[in-house]
């Protein structure tokens, strides 16, 4: 039968029992080893240890293991802890510190074990796991600089397709206008999907909430479906009769899910077939579902196809895109508390996609429609003096040449120096200003007017390709009052304009507006 100091001596792990040296203050200062076993000096390098004081045998050794050693000896509870001895013997341990017998006892029991290659496989680990988030968050922050890179060239386009739309006369400029307006929106909504990932990514995506009629998205859905479905001859029904009721919602990124689910639909759809979308509200809850007759969906599919970058069926989908619309609506959707839901019967007999959102629907209250996605006013005069500031010439001169057609007076400037001297000597109503400038930023020209004694009758816009909500609250902060971005067709621009000339009128004071003569001399001075 073994007894147990032949156990003791078997251990892998090292044992020895250890009286705790006190000065006259009850402070460990030294200690001295009763008992060691033979694992000891496999762990330590340390041999003979035993009546030893430990300043003699590891004279190096660092006070921190003496105040491992105090706290177990003063207070009575075990302690488990992992802990380098770099000086001493450069290598780190697990220990196990249990103190023998009642309080004031000065005998330890001591069980460890060399941890020092864990410890290092660790520290590899986190290592390799701090340089992983690294670069996400580096990939995240390439993401929008490119995004923002793209923005810049893509609103130049956006106005060259403007004015040839306007100078078309034959049908083949007519095309060709219409192939590279198809062109910008393709390319606009791949950029804001990569963005849309990464602000998932980084967790900066936001939902703006607020009350807006079912109704009024559902219509612009519909719209939408006819406008695509027309091209392959499509035919498009709606049941929205259980859906007449009012959302706490994003409505721009609701909108965003359906669009996706249209498109797909259209897509992926047959030619002359057919696309239904059907909404229902069932107590708070909302669901909307877009079905297609189209090339369907293998039942392992169903789930895979919500993944970034998946593409199903390859062979049979060549439109283009990267695969990320559908990934971006999901997440967009479990940010509302709610999920997307794909439904097929199997490839080649369609496929429906259920937008399904929890605890939305509120009470029948009048929500507001987003003025800058209705009509155009019938009324396109806005007769503004104007300065726009941007140091892309291929975005200044179109803009501004289409903004004139308006009845406005613009002038442009493509530095922050020369903007803010056309400022001093125009005394514009409506500044449109780009955030990054040769020689200044945005931010500071915002903040240099914020004294100006036109500032509060001056809009001041900020005409960016930086499009995240810290982005918007800086320039918000730094006293803009709006925040655009871009690429912008100047209908939208002359669109929001007239919203937000319409809420700085109706917040002006009756002497602010005067008689007929009084506001004309007030346009000409804004």
């Amino acid at each position: 039968m073994v007894n147990s100091s032949e156990l003791l001596e078997a251990l892998n792990d090292a044992i020895c029992v250890i009286e705790v040296i006190v000065d006259v203050d009850d402070m460990v200062i030294d200690l001295r080893y009763h008992h060691a076993n033979a694992a000891f000096a496999t762990h330590t390098g340390v041999a003979d240890i035993e009546g030893r004081l430990a300043s003699d045998a590891i004279p190096m050794l660092e006070p921190h293991w003496l105040a491992h050693m105090g706290e177990v000896y003063r207070d009575g509870k075990p302690k488990q802890f992992v802990d380098e001895a770099e000086n001493s013997m450069n290598r780190w341990y697990e220990v196990s510190l249990t103190r023998i017998g009642p309080k004031g006892n000065r005998l330890l029991a001591c069980v460890f074990r060399e941890a020092s290659r864990r410890v290092q496989a660790d520290r590899a680990l986190h290592r390799f796991a701090a340089s992983l988030v690294e670069m996400d968050k580096q990939k995240d922050v390439f993401l929008a600089t490119v995004a923002h890179e793209i923005r810049n060239p893509l609103q130049p386009m956006r106005n060259s397709a403007d004015a040839l739309r306007e100078l078309a006369d034959r049908d083949d400029y007519r095309r060709i206008s219409a192939d590279l307006s198809d062109s910008v929106e393709q390319l606009s909504a791949l950029v804001e999907s990569l963005l849309d990932l990464s602000r998932v990514g980084m967790e900066t995506l936001e939902l703006d909430r607020k009350t807006v009629r079912v109704a009024e998205l559902l219509a612009r859905t519909e719209k939408l479906a006819l406008a695509l479905g027309e091209r392959k001859c499509m035919r498009v029904s709606t049941d929205f009769a259980g859906a007449q009721v009012s959302a706490d919602v994003d409505a721009v990124r609701i909108e965003q899910i359906l669009t996706n689910l249209v498109s797909n639909a259209v897509r992926y759809g047959s030619e002359a077939g057919s696309i239904h979308i059907e909404a229902k509200a069932h107590g708070r809850s909302l669901s909307v579902a877009v079905t297609d007759d189209g090339v369907g969906l293998e039942q392992d599919s169903l789930q895979e196809i919500f993944e970034p970058f998946v593409s199903i069926d390859p062979s049979s989908r060549r439109q283009g895109g990267l695969g990320l619309g559908l990934s971006v609506a999901c997440m967009i959707a479990r940010l509302h508390h709610g999920r997307l839901v794909a439904s097929s019967d199997g490839p080649g007999k369609g496929s429906t996609f259920r937008l399904e959102l929890d605890d939305c629907v509120v009470a029948d209250v009048e929500a507001l429609a987003d003025p800058v996605r209705g009509a155009l006013p019938d009324k396109l005069s806005m007769n503004q003096v104007m300065v726009l500031i941007d140091d892309q010439a291929a975005i200044v001169e179109p803009l501004a040449k289409m903004l004139r057609r308006f009845g406005n007076t613009v002038h442009t400037a493509t530095d922050g120096e020369s903007g803010m001297a056309l400022i001093e000597a125009k005394r514009p109503g409506v500044v449109l200003c780009d955030i990054g400038l040769p020689d200044t930023t945005g931010y500071e020209i915002a903040l240099r007017l914020a004294g100006h004694e036109d500032r509060s009758s001056m809009i001041l816009v900020a005409l960016t390709g930086w499009s995240s909500r810290q982005d918007a609250r800086t320039a918000a902060v730094a006293g803009f009052d709006a925040h655009w971005v871009k690429p912008l067709s100047a209908l939208d621009v002359v669109q929001r304009l007239t919203v937000l000339l319409d809420a700085r009128d109706a917040t002006a004071g009756p002497q602010a507006r005067g008689d007929k003569q009084a506001t004309e001399e007030a346009v000409v001075a804004h």
